[in-house]
C-alpha cells in the first residue's frame, strides 16, 4: 500500500452516507449492509453522480427566465 493511500471498509453502511463522503474524497470504500432495504437505498445513492458545471447552467437558465417574468 502507499504512503496516503487509504481504503475505508463500512461494516453497517446504512443508507451509503460514509461511503459517498469516502467516494468524494477519492478513497476506495466497501460497505456491506444486512437490511435489504437500506441496502438498496444505499445502492441508489451511490449509483447517483451529478456534474457541477451542468448544475449549475440549469441554476443560470432558471434565474434568467425568473428575472423575465
Amino acid at each position: 500500500m502507499e504512503r496516503g493511500s487509504a481504503t475505508v471498509f463500512d461494516p453497517f453502511a446504512g443508507a451509503g452516507t460514509t461511503l459517498l463522503a469516502a467516494e468524494k474524497m477519492g478513497v476506495e470504500c466497501l460497505g456491506v449492509e444486512a437490511h435489504p432495504f437500506v441496502a438498496r437505498i444505499a445502492s441508489a445513492k451511490l449509483l447517483y453522480r451529478t456534474d457541477p458545471a451542468l448544475y449549475l447552467e440549469h441554476i443560470r437558465k432558471v434565474k434568467i427566465r425568473a428575472e423575465n417574468l
